[in-house]
């Protein structure tokens, strides 16, 4: 059966991680443990908790700065496990360890304890939910030097010798035609966007009253950064304070905000990038948002009618479906994941169709007759 399957993967992989003398076949056994964790069906729980007084030994026995990764690591694999068991079943003393050891980690210059670290209060306000707000502030004080830390980018004008690039580390180094970043380093903004999201969500109440500004400030910066990758974690992150804002009963105005900020932003990033998944990516988060607020988010309640947003987003699946945007411009020579990432679009214009019509009813029939003329073509 799939439970005797993950058994045995697990006993293996907790055998390697308790046993093995060599710290990088460790780590490796801890990303597949966290994987096997996320993505196991009927797992039993009780046998994961046991798992954490193991990951507890490795933080209290490797300490040494070839012990970095692992570490990192075995914080993540921490998350990966509380998201599974749920905080009834996290002892209030590991609970306290791995806190403060988390906060120590996040407090590092050190990438991989960075990652460790804030992986693991992502899961832990995943699973806290309002609880967490007891140590919002403190965590958003470290969350926020990370945010701010320039370090990982550097100028591809000066010499590789003058910004301490040495064959090892020009290894883990990408860029585009001015920079060099080092990839860890974007590692760590992409979890920190997506810490922003989860605390968002988590605790709304306290979040929006004190970091709403913040973020906006945040979104703002990263939706124009040096790596369009990150455009995921801020396409996450808009649909993360709308719906937070709804949750809240915050005094901003919603429709406002869905209008002027988060559309417009994904407006931007559909029509100019050139990467597909991420135009997929960006529709999953507009679908996510219809599902979540339904016909009000289209309502304009001063005029009671339907407010722009409707046609600015059958704009959007119409220039998808007639192949005018930059990401449908491509090679003869179009590679498989093009192809896969081409599906990927179709299928979430084909979601957010089916959503709109589950809730606008008739006021989205005219829409439909637009956009089904194009696809009988």
């Amino acid at each position: 059966s799939c439970d005797c399957h993950g058994t045995r993967v697990l006993q293996k992989l907790i055998e390697l991680i308790n046993y093995s003398n060599n710290g990088s076949i460790q780590a490796k056994a801890l990303t597949a443990l966290g994987a096997v964790v996320t993505n196991g069906h009927n797992l039993n729980t009780d046998k994961l908790i046991p798992i954490l007084t193991s990951l507890e030994n490795i933080t209290k026995t490797k300490n040494t700065a070839n012990d970095q990764k692992l570490i990192g690591n075995t914080l993540d694999c921490v998350g990966n496990i509380l998201v599974v068991i749920k905080k009834e079943k996290f002892n209030p003393e590991l609970e306290a360890y791995f806190t403060k050891f988390a906060f120590e980690c996040i407090k590092s210059s050190v990438y991989d304890l960075q990652l460790g670290g804030l992986s693991y209060f992502s899961a832990l306000a995943e699973i806290k939910k309002e609880e967490f707000a007891s140590m919002l502030n403190d965590v958003m004080n470290c969350l926020d030097k990370i945010i701010k830390d320039d370090s990982g980018i550097v100028e591809k004008a000066k010499e590789k010798d003058e910004i301490g690039l040495d064959s090892d580390s020009e290894e883990n180094m990408e860029g585009n035609d001015e920079l060099y970043w080092n990839q860890d380093f974007m590692e760590v903004k992409s979890i920190s966007l997506k810490c922003l999201a989860i605390f968002a969500k988590s605790c709304p109440i306290l979040y929006l009253n004190k970091y709403y500004k913040y973020t906006l400030d945040q979104l703002e910066f990263f939706s124009n950064y040096c790596n369009e990758n990150l455009l995921f974690e801020v396409g996450d992150l808009y649909e993360a304070i709308l719906i937070s804002m709804d949750q809240s009963e915050n005094e901003k105005d919603v429709n406002d905000f869905w209008i002027n900020e988060v559309l417009v932003h994904y407006e931007s990033f559909i029509n100019e990038t050139g990467d597909q998944e991420l135009v997929g990516h960006i529709f999953g988060n507009m679908y996510n948002i219809i599902q979540h607020f339904g016909k009000n988010i289209f309502i304009d309640k001063k005029k009671n009618s339907l407010n722009t947003s409707l046609d600015r987003i059958i704009d959007l699946t119409m220039k998808l479906l007639k192949s005018e945007l930059p990401c449908q411009i491509k090679n003869k020579d179009a590679d498989i994941d093009e192809m896969e990432h081409e599906e990927d679009i179709f299928s979430a214009i084909q979601n957010i169709c089916v959503c709109l019509s589950e809730k606008l009813g008739d006021d989205f029939h005219n829409y439909f007759n637009i956009i089904y003329l194009e696809l009988s073509k």
